[in-house]
């Protein structure tokens, strides 16, 4: 896998970077490429099925892409879980005032 770590990382980058753009505020585009590094290389099979035809090859490019999307789904995934995890946390509970009757 180690032949395929700086063309993974741009990728990484790039959906991390893509995917910010829609949820700013709740997360850093370096937090999020790091997560989709921890997915590589908790799923060496995949990236191996995906590159390891010849370089330049047609095979070699569509497991680019399938690579890529992958790597979309994940970052776009983990947004919304951050986005979801800081709303929720965020709201506290108002206590009612006793009433006097």
């Amino acid at each position: 896998m180690n032949q395929w770590l700086d063309e993974i990382r741009a990728i990484a980058y790039q959906a991390a970077r893509t995917v910010h753009k829609r949820y700013k505020p709740y997360f850093d585009v370096s937090d999020v490429n790091q997560e989709l590094m921890v997915w590589v290389l908790a799923h060496p099979e995949k990236i191996t099925e995906w590159l390891s035809p010849e370089p330049g090859s047609q095979e070699y490019k569509d497991g680019i892409k399938k690579l890529g999307k992958t790597m979309m789904r994940n970052a776009d995934r983990i947004c919304r879980d951050r986005k979801s995890t800081r709303l929720n946390s965020s709201h506290t509970d108002i206590s009612r005032m006793p009433s006097s009757a």
